[in-house]
């Protein structure tokens, strides 16, 4: 948390400073004949029953105290040194406030303008600096960049790199309209895609997309991609967030854009019925084969399950295969018990990269296909498609079995390494 007592000696870069000014509400900015303040939008997790994230929007009023749409504010502007001056304004204020508060190791989401790709290093750079002037982990940064059909990718690539050394994390936004295709997916190779709002919109007016757009995640994901969907709007919307298979979930169902606010309870209570819901539809097995070592080490550690030992010592074979990455134990409704336990050759080339999200003692995994097949089939090892791991941030398989100890249902998950 930033100390506010110190703000005003310790402001961002000097042409911003006597744009700034602290109010009991937070900081405000201003430009030109404009006020600007910070608006927050909840980004939530259907796994872990609370916000990862938030993202900055800009609200923004005229001397007469009017709203004008951001939109039409950026777009007004013709001189690149006034858009520039605007961008970064913005951004320092987003992040001023943001950190002022107690945001319990959130995800803080902020948008580059697309206008300004071409000249983004002095952009990029003050944002680091200013990360780096108040201490705050880049880590926590994820940065969205808007598609545009005059963006040239080369830049972006460019730009996405430096941004990624130094630690931020990199979205594309509104994918799914306009210009989006997977070759920004697969040349910017981006840690979250934010699927379109409209996206959730084709399937409400017509469920025919439902398979295609799920297929679409499962692509996403096999491309190592974390996946979020806008414009979760109602409950309907949220159920067909949760089908799709999402990690992330973004409307104003689960949050308005406001000032932040940390004192009240945070979690969402529609996600409990969701998960309720979810365990209602049986998924057929998966008919992937798994080799027969890892097939036998598997089976092999369900069975010491029944014993009263820890999981490093039931699992002691599987976590010693060279494939895997972890094992986990939830319980019959889809609860994770305890930490994952990480495989023998997979602890000293762990990637952080997802921080605080990557922490899953406790978090719900009942929506996975892994979790309901092995439910459905107790016994039988089920296998999903290769995806992304929130836990090890790496491509996995992951393995489940259903088993019953002292009148309970337990699954057993591994995840094992894609080669």
């Amino acid at each position: 948390m930033l100390d506010i007592k110190h703000q005003l000696k310790k402001y961002p870069p000097v042409d911003l400073k006597e744009l700034i000014e602290i109010t009991p509400d937070g900081f405000i900015a201003y430009f030109q004949q404009y006020k600007l303040k910070s608006v927050f939008q909840p980004i939530f997790s259907f796994a872990h029953d609370a916000p990862i994230g938030y993202e900055a929007l800009l609200r923004t009023t005229d001397i007469n105290n009017q709203a004008i749409p951001p939109i039409d504010l950026f777009s007004n502007i013709v001189i690149q040194d006034e858009l520039t001056q605007l961008e970064q304004l913005s951004r320092t204020l987003h992040i001023l406030n943001f950190f002022r508060e107690n945001t319990n190791n959130a995800l803080l989401f902020l948008n580059i303008n697309p206008r300004l790709i071409k000249n983004s290093n002095n952009c990029l750079k003050q944002l680091l600096e200013l990360l780096n002037e108040y201490d705050i982990p880049p880590t926590r940064i994820v940065i969205e960049f808007v598609e545009e059909s005059f963006t040239d990718i080369n830049i972006m690539i460019k730009a996405t790199n430096y941004l990624r050394q130094s630690g931020c994390l990199i979205a594309i936004d509104d994918f799914g309209a306009g210009h989006s295709n997977f070759n920004r997916v697969w040349d910017l190779r981006p840690d979250i895609v934010k699927l379109d709002k409209s996206l959730i919109n084709r399937i409400r007016e017509d469920s025919y997309f439902q398979r295609p757009i799920t297929n679409l995640v499962e692509l996403l994901h096999e491309s190592e991609s974390l996946v979020l969907i806008e414009g979760v709007e109602d409950a309907n919307d949220a159920d067909i967030a949760h089908e799709l298979g999402v990690d992330f979930h973004q409307g104003f169902f689960f949050g308005h854009p406001k000032q932040l606010s940390f004192s009240k309870n945070r979690h969402n209570y529609y996600l409990k019925g969701a998960n309720e819901r979810t365990l209602r539809n049986k998924i057929p097995s998966n008919s992937n084969k798994l080799s027969e070592q890892l097939n036998f080490l598997f089976r092999q550690a369900v069975m010491n399950s029944y014993s009263d030992i820890n999981l490093n010592q039931s699992c002691e074979g599987l976590l010693n295969h060279p494939s895997t990455l972890l094992c986990y134990i939830l319980d019959e409704a889809g609860y994770q018990i305890g930490d994952s336990v990480h495989g023998a050759h997979s602890t000293h080339n762990l990637d952080n990269r997802f921080g605080k999200i990557g922490m899953t003692s406790g978090v719900n995994w009942s929506r996975r296909n892994y979790f309901q097949r092995a439910l459905s089939e107790p016994m039988v090892i089920q296998s999903t498609q290769p995806y992304l791991s929130i836990t090890s941030a790496k491509m996995c398989v992951t393995l489940s079995m259903a088993t019953h100890i002292e009148n309970k249902t337990y699954i057993l998950c591994c995840d094992v390494k894609v080669n």
